[in-house]
Formats: C-alpha cells, structure tokens, sequence
C-alpha cells in the first residue's frame, strides 16, 4: 500500500521518465534478442547499426545517402542497442530533473 501512496505523488514528467526507462532498458534487450535469433538459426552474429535501424523504418538517407557522408560513417558503427538506450535515458534524465524541480517547488 506504500508503494501506491508514493506512486501518487508522481509529476506528469515523472511518470513520462519511468515510460522512458522502462523502454530504453527493454528495447535493446529486444534487439539483442533478435540478434541472438538471427546467430540461433546461422550460427553468424550480424551486427546491426544506427543506419541499419533507420533504414528499416523508411529513412532514404540511412539507406542511400548522398550528402553528410561523414556523419554517416560515424552512424554505420554506432550499434543500435547504444543508439535506442540513449535516445531514451537522455530525455527521461531531463524528465527526471524536471519532476524533481516541480516536486520542491510543491513543498515551499
């Protein structure tokens, strides 16, 4: 019953932090998962980059870029498990920040 009662105190960007944790340390267990599958079924472990996981979900310039080649080289080997834990830890610490500061302007 404690664990509700703290759970109640909870800020908009506080709950939106906890969504972010929760997916940014699942994702990438997920895609290590499908990873393993893929060295289950043939025996080769395929790494999958940044790039790779853009060019699945429709981006042209993951897939063919033309322009900022540079950025691209750097993008092809930044694993996509780094990639998805940091697109989530970052926004969710500056949540975290945020629900901290809302919290102690409530109790003044």
């Amino acid at each position: 019953m404690a664990r509700i009662q703290k759970l109640q105190g909870l800020t908009f960007a506080g709950v939106t932090a906890l969504y972010c944790v929760g997916f940014g340390l699942f994702a990438p267990v997920g895609i290590i998962g499908w990873q393993a599958l893929g060295w289950l079924k043939s025996g080769e472990w395929q790494p999958i980059s940044l790039t790779a996981g853009l060019a699945s979900f429709g981006v042209q310039w993951a897939a063919a870029p033309h322009s900022w080649l540079g950025i691209y080289n750097v993008l092809k080997h930044v694993p996509l498990t780094v990639a998805v834990f940091w697109a989530c830890m970052a926004p969710a610490l500056l949540l975290m920040l945020l629900h901290n500061r809302l919290v102690r302007s409530r109790r003044r």
